[in-house]
Order: C-alpha cells, then sequence, then structure tokens
C-alpha cells in the first residue's frame, strides 16, 4: 500500500535561525505555562492576585536593571567594536576577498556589502554575547538602577500601582480566563531581554552578514504550521 500527500496546502518550511528559534522556543515554552496556570487563577482569584501583585513588583525591578544592562552594553561595547570590524571590513577585508573572488573565478559568492559586515558581525557578537552580556546585564545594569533609582523605591511603585489593579486583576482571573493580564503584566514580566535582543538585532546582523533573507516567522505562524502538519492525512492510493 502507497501513501499521496499533497503538501501544496501546507506552509513552506522557513530555516528561523538559531537566536529567532532559541526564542519563539522561549515564548511557546512561557505561553504553555501561562495556559496551565488558568485553571487555578480561575478557581483562587484572591490569592493569585496577592501573588501577581507581589510576584511582579520584584520582577520590575529584575526586568529594569536588565534592560538598562543590555542598553549599556550594546552602546559601550556592541557598536564600537562592530564599527571597528566595518572599518576594516571596508579597508581590508571586502577588498581582499573579492579579488579572490575574481582571481579564483568564484560564483555566488558574497557581496562586498556582505563582506564589509562581516568582520563587523563577527567580532560585535565575540566581544558583546560571549564576554561582556552577563556583565553588562545583572553587574552593570544593577548597579546603573540603583545609581539612579533606588530599587526599594521600584518595589515600591510596583506595589502601589498593583494594589490599585488589583481588583481588575481579581475580575480578570474570575470571569476572563487571565486574558488582560497574561497580555499586560506577564507578558512584560515574562520578556526575555537577552533573548529579545538576539532575536531583533543579532539575527538580523547575522543574517545581514551571511546574504540571507528570512521572510518574519512569529510564534503563530510556527504553531500554524505544526498544526498544519499533525493534520497531513495519508490517502491510499493502492486502489
Amino acid at each position: 500500500m502507497t501513501g499521496a500527500v499533497n503538501f501544496s496546502s501546507l506552509p513552506v518550511a522557513v530555516d528561523q535561525g538559531k537566536y529567532t528559534r532559541e526564542y519563539l522556543d522561549d515564548v511557546e515554552s512561557k505561553a504553555l505555562k501561562l495556559a496551565e496556570l488558568r485553571e487555578d487563577r480561575e478557581k483562587r482569584p484572591g490569592w493569585n492576585t496577592l501573588k501577581t501583585v507581589a510576584i511582579n513588583s520584584l520582577v520590575a525591578v529584575a526586568q529594569t536593571g536588565q534592560l538598562i544592562g543590555s542598553i549599556f552594553g550594546h552602546v559601550v561595547f556592541a557598536l564600537p567594536s562592530a564599527l571597528l570590524g566595518g572599518v576594516f571590513g571596508f579597508c581590508i577585508y571586502a577588498p581582499f576577498m573579492k579579488a579572490v573572488d575574481c582571481l579564483s573565478g568564484g560564483e555566488n559568492t558574497k557581496s562586498f556589502f556582505e563582506y564589509t559586515i562581516t568582520p563587523a558581525n563577527k567580532l560585535s557578537n565575540l566581544i558583546y554575547n560571549r564576554v561582556t552580556d552577563l556583565v553588562c546585564r545583572y553587574v552593570v545594569g544593577c548597579g546603573v538602577m540603583v545609581a539612579v533609582v533606588e530599587p526599594f523605591h521600584v518595589i515600591l511603585g510596583g506595589l502601589a500601582v498593583g494594589t490599585l489593579l488589583s481588583p481588575f486583576i481579581y475580575n480578570d482571573f474570575k470571569c476572563n480566563s487571565s486574558r488582560n493580564v497574561e497580555f499586560f503584566i506577564d507578558g512584560p514580566a515574562n520578556f526575555s531581554v537577552k533573548l529579545s535582543a538576539q532575536h531583533y538585532f543579532w539575527q538580523t546582523f547575522d543574517d545581514w552578514a551571511e546574504g540571507i533573507k528570512r521572510p518574519p516567522v512569529t510564534l503563530y505562524d510556527r504553531i500554524a504550521a505544526q498544526v498544519h502538519g499533525s493534520n497531513i492525512s495519508v490517502k491510499d492510493s493502492s486502489g
């Protein structure tokens, strides 16, 4: 017996890139965890409201520190190293590689622009993502936040805002399947500063250096592709 499958209606498989895959994996896993919490939040809205207000007041401090540190690291380390690598690529690497391509008769090689930004991409990736990322997000970011805004004040502010919003949070747990809380509170709280920067910035930078053009892929697109794939029916063509 042989099977016949019509693949014309299936979504085209897209190589998402390393950073995009990690980002979407993280988003998907956190979305599944939130889905598992909905039933408990509906059954015990009061207790879960207290937990949400208290925990997210602390999370706000950590997220703010990481965001400050990430911005600092990209401006102080990633950007200068990218500029330095770009100058080297434009003046030395790109002309040399294009000359090699011409002499060797190479076809389908990189463009001058791609050769130019390749050293910029490699150097900035090495300096920031491999060396200074953790220090910037967890040490420098927290240090800057402590120097500018006392973390205790951020916690108090979060508790105050959470207290004001607690009736709406309670009602959302009880009557709305936590939809608003998941979008407006859990979303920013679960936001990964590192993976988001890698997905929105570094993946694009890598693709430019490699001359790759990828259509944008969201978590919705990936789930839709998985659903389509799971619904493939194999028809018997023996008759």
